[in-house]
């Protein structure tokens, strides 16, 4: 008897966006914020907004995004702003991702732009590189007493 394949699946809507998160956060993007927009607009459902320190760091973002969702036959329907990686916008249809240079990052406040629209609770693990000097602090402070 012959086993029958399917297609393979394909991510679509809050999977899609919690699997772009997931990349973002893998590859060190940070203040990742999800924003709901279906009820705003019409092209898409959602916008991820993402922050890298510095153009290259934009470049692997997009980069690294791209390949991994093409790993699992996931194709952007556009990709814009690749020539000098300050602001890259990743088409993905039901999510717009946005990654921006943290100095344009501040100046658009997309997050105050789309006010209206809901954030989503990601549940990201914050990677390592994002814990505070309070954190850092507080755990010299644990060991101060080993010396």
């Amino acid at each position: 008897m012959q086993e029958q394949t399917s297609a393979p699946k394909t991510l679509a809507g809050k999977e899609l966006l919690m699997r772009l998160a997931e990349l973002a956060n893998e590859k060190k993007g940070h203040d990742i914020v999800a924003l709901q927009v279906s009820k705003l607009v019409y092209y898409t459902d959602y916008f991820l907004i993402v922050t890298g320190r510095t153009e290259q760091h934009i470049r692997g973002l997009a980069k690294y995004i791209e390949g991994e969702l093409a790993k699992l036959g996931v194709e952007p329907v556009g990709v814009e702003g690749q020539g000098h990686h300050r602001w890259v916008l990743m088409d993905y249809g039901d999510v717009i991702v946005q990654l921006f240079f943290e100095p344009l990052r501040d100046l658009y406040e997309l997050e105050k732009l789309w006010a209206d629209a809901p954030r989503i609770d990601l549940e990201l693990i914050e990677p390592m590189h994002t814990a505070s000097l309070k954190d850092e602090e507080e755990d010299a402070d644990l060991f101060a007493d080993f010396d």
